[in-house]
């Protein structure tokens, strides 16, 4: 019997595979995080995720749109422990025209910042109103 620990080891490193910058977190915070709000792209969500990366510089994250676990330990949150790209006018425009068409089937894009940048988990905790450890 696989364990549940096991399974989701499996998951992750299915999302190292299709969405390569997963592989600069270091592994002590990326095999702790919770893939339930994750959409693991392909075909068409895949294409437009990478197109989107060379057109932004910086790194994009498929989401399920309708999906959002509030009450997570904030440091299973990608968003808590990566920093956000901040986007110029003209990069919010190509952003909101790819997310017209990923929207369609569900799925929300986060762009982070490139390079990788950590950053304190309960900072942005409380920048996002999620409720934290102390």
């Amino acid at each position: 019997m696989i364990s549940a620990k096991s399974m989701d080891k499996n998951i992750l490193d299915e999302f190292r595979h299709r969405i390569p910058f997963l592989k600069q977190i270091p592994d002590e915070i990326y095999y702790g995080l919770d893939t339930r709000e994750f959409h693991l792209p392909s075909g068409k969500i895949a294409r437009i995720r990478e197109q989107l990366e060379q057109e932004l510089g910086h790194y994009v994250m498929t989401y399920k749109s309708t999906t959002f676990f509030p009450n997570t330990d904030p440091n299973k949150h990608l968003c808590v422990n990566l920093k956000k790209a901040a986007l110029d006018r003209k990069q919010t425009e190509i952003l909101n025209k790819y997310e017209k068409i990923t929207s369609q089937y569900g799925v929300s894009l986060a762009i982070y910042k490139n390079p990788i940048e950590l950053i304190k988990p309960i900072q942005e905790a409380v920048e996002l109103g999620l409720p934290y450890i102390q």
